[in-house]
């Protein structure tokens, strides 16, 4: 009988934040502020630069340390990106994606996860 009454808590708990985590994404979406898609542990997302801001050096540094990109490739990626959003990269670790964003978005970048 314990095992049965743990079982349904565990089943209740894990459907509570199931919903926690979906309610989130809604609020969100509708809200329209925060465009970054929450990604559970080992998901890759996509990492779009929407403007590059005030630090245009200092953003081709970070992409060139996340992506791993020489200095042509980097500086050509956020020159295009100043006329229209660009994807940086379809498959990053979510982890290391959301790292990436705040660093660019602390000098001045807009960036969104998918």
């Amino acid at each position: 009988m314990k095992s049965a009454v743990k079982y349904a808590i565990a089943v209740l708990a894990s459907l509570m934040l199931g919903l926690a985590f979906h309610s989130a994404n809604a609020a969100s979406y509708y809200a329209g502020g925060n465009e970054t898609v929450f990604a559970q542990d080992g998901e890759t997302v996509s990492v779009t630069l929407k403007t590059v801001g005030p630090n245009k050096v200092k953003v081709i540094k970070i992409v060139r340390t996340y992506l791993d990109l020489d200095l042509r490739a980097a500086k050509d990626l956020v020159d295009s990106a100043e006329k229209s959003p660009v994807v940086l990269t379809e498959s990053l670790d979510a982890e290391k994606a959301a790292k990436m964003k705040a660093e660019l978005e602390e000098v001045g970048a807009k960036v969104i996860l998918k």
